[in-house]
């Protein structure tokens, strides 16, 4: 998702129960080594840095957006959960809550990437 409304239609589409499960079994597929990792995996599947940063677990920091709040939330627990035995919510809900803590430093990390990479680009075009 890029923009929060994406995040609005796809909250929309996930209140059909049949929408759901195919999310679901969609996100059991990533794999990934640990929890964290699987939470990784999934989230910057589905997130865009620039819109995670607009959001924090409980919303409280920043007039950030509730993650909690979203049916995403659950649908991410569920699959990691379905592959993952003995695996809390509390774990799965504090990777999460890293991986939005994190956003803003990975959008301008990408960010300071591009600007580099054009500057080389721009470098080896004047120089060649």
């Amino acid at each position: 998702m890029k923009n929060m409304n994406d995040v609005d239609r796809v909250q929309e589409i996930l209140k059909d129960r049949k929408q759901v499960d195919i999310l679901n079994a969609s996100l059991s597929s990533f794999g990934g080594r640990d929890v964290s990792s699987k939470v990784s995996r999934i989230l910057k599947f589905l997130f865009i840095d620039e819109l995670a940063s607009e959001f924090s677990f409980y919303g409280k920091r920043l007039n950030k957006r509730p993650f909690s709040d979203l049916h995403l939330r659950t649908v991410i627990i569920d699959s990691i959960k379905h592959t993952t035995p003995g695996i809390t919510n509390k774990d799965i809900e504090d990777s999460i809550k890293i991986w939005l803590k994190h956003a803003l430093a990975r959008q301008k990390k990408e960010i300071d990437r591009r600007r580099k990479r054009q500057e080389d680009e721009d470098f080896n075009r004047i120089n060649n």
